[in-house]
């Protein structure tokens, strides 16, 4: 599979612990060594650098951008874009997660590319489903490749009300178009040419299955979080019935941390960012775990 790519940035500071698995189950699913577009950012402890250029080496991967400054989302989008826009072109597939993000879907990659090509598809959104441990409280990842990150957080929760999202993120989509900046559907820019799996044009997030129990977002409005609202009947009905599925493993390790961070930086730039991870971090303190 030549032409599907695969971009993120990765956070070194943060997410070093998930970088062998995310390459890993990546590498699984069929990516090429030679296709795997890393943004690294480190400005924190540049230790973290050395370790994480050792373990792209195991994988025998060359970083395709390295970032010594505090990271900040307008600047991450900027690198991958200016990353994609050198090695990509409108007959490839570029597959984009962010560094805590495992993708799941329903058929191997080459069977699905070829029925996308033959249809006129040329995006996927996929549910975003949060990974907790088993008490809901922020653990690290284990240091032993062969204890899987699934085992390791093995409940599934929605957390997409809490923070204030749609609940949806990009998985996959032609090399010539682009990703919004938080990477949860197509760029504006591009949105008179996409064609989602899921039909039509607009976000996943706006389809009746999706408002059934994510509700109907908006940027306007807050959904109060309810965790009874999404239940193991509800995930394994999106397996079945759509099948394009975000592992989002974000709540380990550093994770409070990492939250703090983009307090901080998203307060002094004014974006609205801030307010997402406040509301985690709230919630985290005021239960002493994530309630799912």
């Amino acid at each position: 599979m030549n032409n599907i790519y695969l971009t993120s940035c990765f956070s070194l500071d943060f997410d070093l612990e998930l970088l062998d698995q995310f390459i890993s189950h990546y590498k699984s699913l069929g990516i090429k060594k030679e296709n795997f577009l890393l943004v690294l950012n480190v400005f924190k402890d540049f230790n973290n650098l050395k370790k994480g250029l050792k373990i792209l080496e195991k994988h025998e991967i060359n970083p395709g951008d390295i970032w010594c400054q505090e990271y900040e989302s307008e600047e991450k989008w900027e690198r991958v874009h200016r990353l994609l826009s050198k090695k990509t072109n409108e007959n490839h597939w570029v597959i984009h997660p962010d560094a805590d993000e495992f993708f799941q879907f329903p058929d191997t990659l080459e069977n699905l590319t070829f029925q996308m090509n033959k249809s006129g598809v040329n995006a996927i959104q996929g549910f975003l489903i949060d990974r907790v441990s088993d008490n809901g409280k922020v653990k690290k990842v284990s240091s032993n490749t062969d204890l899987s990150i699934f085992d390791q957080f093995p409940v599934k929760a929605n957390f997409a009300n809490l923070i204030g999202l749609t609940g949806v993120k990009l998985m996959m989509y032609k090399g010539h178009m682009r990703a919004n900046n938080g990477s949860g559907q197509i760029h504006k820019a591009c949105h008179k040419m996409v064609n989602y799996i899921h039909g039509g044009k607009d976000s996943l997030h706006m389809t009746k299955f999706a408002v059934s129990f994510l509700g109907n977002w908006s940027a306007e409005k807050t959904i109060k979080y309810n965790p009874k609202n999404f239940t193991k009947e509800v995930y394994n009905k999106i397996e079945k019935e759509y099948g394009f599925i975000v592992h989002h493993f974000k709540w380990h390790g550093e994770v409070l941390n990492k939250l703090e961070q983009r307090c901080q930086t998203y307060k002094r730039l004014g974006r609205p960012q801030m307010i997402q991870s406040k509301r985690l971090l709230d919630h985290y303190k005021e239960n002493k775990r994530f309630v799912f």
